[in-house]
């Protein structure tokens, strides 16, 4: 019975065949765009979503009114992470990542191996709590002390693979411009879809002293993004009123004890890092990030 059907409905295929050919192609390609779309939205909301304790993750933005010019940022003071640390119990690790390099003699966009220059396409520096918040895979290395000391550096097992081939990297040395690091360490960066992009970080100690001391002291350089994890008991939104208040009142005397001629104020806003991916707001942001409102669009398509 079910083979007779069958025969039926292949006849009246062949038939017509212009009108099989055209559902046939029709139900192809709807089902090919329905697969990229699916595959295109687990894609974009994966982004940060790997990380140990995620929820315990934020991303530190800034919000400056100066003489009534308002910009929001991505970036903000370095000295943030310190007083976070220092004044802060309920902040169990607070790391940096430089947008770009605040020292003016050091070349960081490529380096040097046996008298052979390799371009890397993002090197950042940061400070020791980077790979203790982001708990990337280390091949090489420990997480823990990778960026402890002066000159050191971590790369990617992409880097690794280009400048080493198949050799160890660890404790191998690399040159930019002015100065030669140690590698300490060597991470996954494949398989984890983030906002963070960076192919090698070079420990913050490695500065000049007098560009540390800058840092450390200038409420108004917005520089690089500051990262906490914060304890699981503590209330993001409470704490985040509460260190504003308190950052409020240090700013302006930084303002008063420098002389400055600003009528002005900054503020502070915590971004669970699951949802940086999906922020088109900021200055000084990831390229990578993407509006969510358009994989609700896609998901209703």
């Amino acid at each position: 019975m079910i083979t007779n059907y069958f025969k039926i409905g292949f006849r009246i295929l062949l038939r017509q065949r212009s009108y099989t050919v055209l559902n046939v192609v029709g139900l192809a390609m709807g089902i090919a765009v329905f697969v990229f779309i699916y595959l295109y939205i687990q894609s974009e909301i994966r982004y940060d979503r790997h990380w140990t304790d995620k929820d315990q993750i934020y991303r530190v933005t800034s919000m400056f009114n100066l003489d009534g010019n308002i910009d929001s940022a991505a970036l903000t003071p370095f000295r943030l992470a310190s007083e976070f640390e220092e004044n802060y119990p309920e902040v169990l690790l607070a790391a940096n990542l430089f947008y770009t390099d605040p020292s003016d003699i050091n070349d960081m966009s490529s380096l040097v191996y046996n008298d052979e220059v390799f371009e890397v396409p993002d090197i950042t520096l940061g400070n020791s709590d980077v790979f203790k918040i982001f708990d990337y895979r280390f091949t090489e290395g420990s997480p823990d002390k990778a960026l402890n000391d002066p000159y050191t550096m971590v790369i990617s097992t992409n880097v690794a693979r280009l400048i080493f081939q198949d050799e160890p990297a660890l404790g191998k040395k690399l040159k930019t411009l002015v100065r030669e690091y140690t590698i300490t360490g060597v991470y996954e960066k494949q398989c984890r879809p983030s906002h963070l992009s960076f192919d090698a970080v070079v420990s913050f100690s490695s500065l000049p002293e007098r560009d540390i001391e800058m840092l450390r002291e200038n409420w108004f350089w917005v520089n690089c993004n500051t990262y906490l994890k914060i304890a699981d008991t503590v209330n993001p939104a409470a704490f985040e009123k509460r260190f504003n208040n308190d950052f409020s009142e240090k700013i302006k005397d930084y303002i008063t004890d420098n002389s400055l001629q600003l009528d002005g104020y900054g503020r502070y806003k915590l971004e669970p890092i699951s949802d940086v991916h999906y922020n088109t707001t900021l200055h000084y942001d990831s390229p990578s990030n993407i509006d969510k409102s358009y994989l609700y669009i896609f998901g209703i398509i």
